[in-house]
């Protein structure tokens, strides 16, 4: 929790990092968006899945912020 808030990723209080999102969830070292609806934000080498989301994997994009402004454009959030 600690680390996400740090990279500036909102954490609902008393939430400790470990809860589902309606759009997006963060499990360890990844965020999972449930529904990607920009497409075209994806980054070169990740594909949507069968179901219409995408892992992003926050060792290979750069840390939770990194990964955490691309999950946001996918999402449609920005």
């Amino acid at each position: 929790e600690k680390v996400l808030r740090e990279a500036g990723i909102p954490v609902p209080e008393g939430d400790m990092g470990n809860k589902k999102s309606y759009t997006l969830r963060w499990v360890v070292e990844q965020i999972y968006v449930s529904k990607v609806l920009c497409p075209e934000e994806l980054p070169e080498g990740m594909t949507v899945k069968s179901k219409g989301g995408v892992t992003i994997s926050v060792r290979k994009r750069g840390g939770w912020q990194s990964s955490w402004c691309i999950a946001q454009k996918v999402a449609g959030w920005v």
